[in-house]
């Protein structure tokens, strides 16, 4: 596993969200910009803060990318929501791992979160 997020794929995607919210009547592009600078920087601040608190990286910078598309694509509002379901996805396949004895200690255990991201994305778009 490379734990990569292109930026051709989180810039795609951006750029879909945008386009998305263009041809809607419903949605407003200016909504679709600032619900990715709101992801972005919540991201950035997650990841800066756990780099403060624990010295090593949690999340890449493809991960912070990435939320910046996904908020773009399912609004401000919807941002919490996604990093829940992701969050939990990833906690529970983490526990299954440990439980069938693939992983030994969370700690050094790398998760692909970017994975869980567009799954839980896809979860809420669909809802």
């Amino acid at each position: 596993m490379y734990f990569r997020l292109p930026d051709a794929l989180s810039a795609t995607l951006f750029l879909l969200a945008i386009a998305v919210a263009i041809a809607s009547p419903v949605l407003d592009p200016a909504t679709a910009v600032l619900s990715a600078v709101i992801g972005f920087c919540a991201f950035w601040l997650l990841r800066w803060g756990y780099f403060k608190w624990r010295g090593r990286e949690g999340l890449g910078l493809g991960d912070v990318k990435l939320m910046a598309a996904i908020g773009a694509l399912v609004g401000w509002q919807m941002i919490a929501v996604v990093t829940l379901i992701a969050a939990l996805m990833a906690l529970a396949v983490a526990l299954i791992s440990k439980i069938r004895g693939e992983i030994s200690d969370f700690k050094s255990t790398k998760l692909p979160f970017g994975s869980y991201l567009c799954a839980a994305t896809v979860l809420v778009l669909v809802m």
